[in-house]
């Protein structure tokens, strides 16, 4: 079963790691090396496990612990595979991979397509176009369907199924983000800003513009009703996730959370910038 553990989440760095008995990945690197190495250590995550860290764009709140991770991990004997789109990889321009190409593996993919990670048997990651203002940038469906460790799905029906979708740093919800989330076991959205919060508040009108259009973030409108398209029968898990410290307070979320899941057995989450947040599906 596979756990998840959002070590942290909002524009100061974001981390998340997904982790089986065999393995752990990590879609993003943008805390420093001291907040992901207690905060892994805090939810009893093994970093000696990692094999895979997913990229979903060049930000760098995204990113910026890259490079050091990178050298931490290696002189630990762990040579983590890099998966970045090759959009993004240009757009990166040398920025924040370590120089040395011996601690890691690049695995390159084009936003769009499915891929494997070796120490994941069974598991299918389909990457899927986002709407922010960068090169270009992706989610990911992590697709356990035919991993030994999944959770049955339908008793007796003896298939196994785990879908976990990962979503953040876009202004709308993509025709194709909607495709693939469809159908997941834990959704993974943003749920950025309160619209009134960024409109009266200190940003400067450029800086609103940006974070409100449909090259920005999802505001918790826009979070409430992608929820209402996207929840189905399986969804047993939702996290809310780069919630803005200026613009957004965690219990309006919570509140939206409350109002579409009150009468359902999911699970709901609200990830934060200062602790972890960890569950199961």
């Amino acid at each position: 079963m596979p756990k998840i553990h959002v070590l942290a989440s909002g524009s100061a760095g974001n981390c998340t790691l997904i982790e089986t008995t065999a393995a752990t990945l990590m879609v993003d690197c943008g805390t420093n090396l001291k907040t992901l190495r207690e905060r892994a250590a805090a939810v009893g995550a093994n970093l000696a496990k990692l094999k895979a860290i997913l990229i979903t764009h060049e930000h760098i709140d995204h990113l910026g612990g890259l490079g050091k991770a990178l050298r931490y991990l290696s002189k630990q004997g762990i040579y983590p595979d890099i998966f970045v789109d090759v959009v993004t990889q240009a757009a990166c321009a040398g920025r924040y991979f370590s120089d040395d190409k011996t601690v890691y593996h690049l695995r390159r993919f084009r936003v769009g397509e499915c891929f494997g990670i070796d120490g994941f048997p069974g598991l299918e990651v389909q990457s899927f176009a986002t709407s922010h203002d960068v090169a270009n940038p992706c989610g990911f469906v992590f697709d356990f369907t035919n991993a030994p460790e999944s959770p049955t799905s339908d008793a007796g029906a003896g298939q196994n199924s785990c879908r976990i979708g990962y979503c953040t740093d876009t202004g709308l919800i993509t025709a194709a983000a909607r495709a693939a989330l469809d159908g997941c076991d834990a959704l993974l959205l943003e749920a950025n800003h309160d619209p009134e919060m960024l409109r009266t508040g200190s940003y400067a009108p450029p800086l609103k513009e940006r974070v409100g259009g449909e090259h920005g973030h999802l505001s918790n409108e826009q979070f409430g009703v992608a929820l209402q398209e996207l929840a189905g029968p399986r969804l047993q898990a939702v996290c809310a996730m780069h919630l803005s410290h200026e613009n957004n307070l965690p219990h309006l979320v919570a509140d939206i959370l409350d109002g579409l899941f009150a009468d359902s057995s999911a699970a709901t989450y609200v990830a934060s910038q200062s602790q972890p947040v960890s569950f199961s599906v």
